[in-house]
């Protein structure tokens, strides 16, 4: 017993313990506390940047398959683009050109189906421009009110000489020799009332006649013209505005496009009139330019159909240039490959009456329009 009482107190002793030889535990109120940590010098940190807000950033808007302006802004960068230099603006127009000369028939290409809606829409304002841009025949009539009044057009009669005068009003309208006549009986009815057009027409009739002639020339070609449902928006645009610009027998009086497009040749339709462009007995540069720009529009929407982007008009005849290579099975393999080989000029006519004393090249500009 006094053995184990002395390794005990040898224990406590080791441990320190010495108010308790029974326990090894110091009592609560002498329990060993840790000293204080002496002061650590406390390094400052660098302000952690936060920005005021998430940067913005413009879209940049480019205005094509219409070929209208580039729209572009780039904040601080805007005066650079909106007052570009020659060089940017060749630059702008050959990466157009590219875009618009698609060379493959296959999914995933740039050419793409237009809204048929937003077609209509766009052409009005074309139409307007392509028709009286200079608003020939406005004047003030009576009570001071501006008006469009009959003048003689360029093409005079045109194509439909028994029917039609050589008077023309507002935005092409050819003036029929009976809404020259005295009797009301006789007047073309605009807006449910019958007009006599040699007092004028007001601005909203103007153009609710040409709306009305617009949708005469459509019902025109979409029940002459075989293959019509299978065209693009911009393809049955095309062949609207030719019944509109050159009347109602245009189906009649081009015989092989309107064959391409029963074959199902669509887009060839529309190369095989660019010859459509007589006028008064000769060959009109503008009338051409017409029929270019309405078919750029349609090769936007159509893999493999490049744009016409420049053509050489004189005496020695018409010729066109595509940009690539026409790849499209809109267009027969016989006469895609003939414009092809060719270097992608096509003749649109030779030896006819031009309106030029010398041959000329005219080119898209800026604005990747013909003018």
């Amino acid at each position: 017993m006094a053995i184990l009482e002395d390794i005990t107190n040898a224990i406590t002793e080791g441990l320190g313990i010495e108010d308790d030889p029974k326990s090894f535990r110091p009592t609560w109120g002498e329990a060993e506390t840790a000293a204080d940590p002496l002061p650590v010098d406390q390094v400052t940190l660098p302000k952690t940047y936060e920005p005021e807000a998430d940067p913005q950033y413009e879209a940049i808007s480019f205005a094509v398959p219409d070929f209208g302006p580039i729209d572009f802004s780039f904040g601080d960068d805007d005066d650079f683009y909106s007052n570009p230099s020659e060089e940017e603006l060749h630059t702008r127009r050959e990466l157009e050109l590219d875009r618009m000369a698609v060379q493959q028939s296959t999914e995933g290409t740039l050419a793409a189906p237009a809204d048929p809606d937003a077609v209509a829409d766009e052409y009005l304002g074309m139409l307007q421009k392509m028709e009286n841009a200079q608003q020939k025949g406005k004047q003030t009539g009576q009570g001071g009110a501006s008006k469009f009044f009959p003048f003689e057009a360029l093409e005079g009669k045109g194509p439909d000489a028994s029917i039609f005068s050589k008077y023309e009003i507002g935005y092409g309208n050819k003036i029929p020799e009976e809404w020259l006549s005295d009797k009301p009986e006789k007047w073309p009815v605009i807006d449910g009332v019958p007009v006599n057009v040699k007092d004028g027409l007001t601005d909203r009739q103007a153009q609710s006649l040409m709306q009305k002639s617009l949708d005469s020339a459509a019902k025109a070609v979409s029940t002459k013209l075989k293959g019509y449902d299978d065209m693009t928006a911009w393809e049955k645009q095309y062949w609207i505005d030719l019944a509109y610009n050159g009347g109602h027998g245009v189906v009649k009086r081009n015989p092989k496009a309107a064959k391409a497009a029963k074959q199902g040749y669509t887009a060839e339709s529309l190369i095989r009139t660019f010859d459509y462009i007589g006028g008064g007995g000769a060959k009109l540069r503008g009338l051409l330019n017409r029929r270019l720009n309405m078919f750029n529009n349609a090769s936007s929407e159509i893999s493999g159909l490049p744009a016409v982007e420049e053509y050489s008009w004189g005496p020695e005849g018409v010729k066109v240039k595509f940009a690539a290579e026409i790849t499209t099975d809109k267009v027969s393999k016989r006469f895609r490959d003939r414009i092809n080989k060719a270097d992608g000029w096509y003749t649109v006519t030779s030896g006819a009456k031009i309106d030029s004393e010398k041959q000329e090249t005219f080119s898209l500009d800026d604005q990747f329009q013909f003018n």
